[in-house]
């Protein structure tokens, strides 16, 4: 009886002392994986926003690009001419279809795209789009 009441008195402890290890031992992982998890979330987060405003200044850059030929080019400045003269909205697209078709057929024989080019008025209404009939509408 004394025997058994001894081992009681010495396995209690040590159980204890092995469920509090443990524990710590647990604790620690859990804080480890977590402070990882959340490492590692951040860098993907801050790598997708990092493509994002590169892809977005990449865009821009194509649209500046773009803008600046199409508003230098002959047809586009008769057909704002018109336009500040006359009023005239249907003859001022005509001015410009032309021009921008052959461009844009040009643009998807050589590459296969097909460039949308949109004109708006200082208005901000729709001139002109190379894509669709839509036009007038307010932008």
């Amino acid at each position: 009886m004394i025997k058994k009441y001894i081992s009681l008195q010495i396995s209690v402890p040590i159980i204890l002392l092995v469920a509090i290890i443990l524990s710590t031992i647990l604790w620690v992982v859990i804080d480890k994986y977590s402070e990882n998890s959340e490492n590692y979330n951040s860098d993907r987060i801050n790598k997708q926003l990092a493509k994002f405003e590169s892809d977005l200044v990449r865009i821009q850059s194509k649209a500046l690009l773009t803008a600046s030929f199409f508003s230098d080019l002959p047809s586009t400045k008769k057909a704002y001419k018109i336009l500040a003269d006359s009023g005239d909205r249907e003859l001022a697209v005509n001015s410009l279809s032309g021009s921008v078709s052959n461009i844009n057929n040009q643009v998807k024989k050589n590459t296969n795209k097909v460039l949308k080019i949109h004109f708006h008025t200082p208005d901000i209404h729709s001139l002109y789009r190379c894509w669709s009939t839509k036009r007038g509408d307010d932008i």
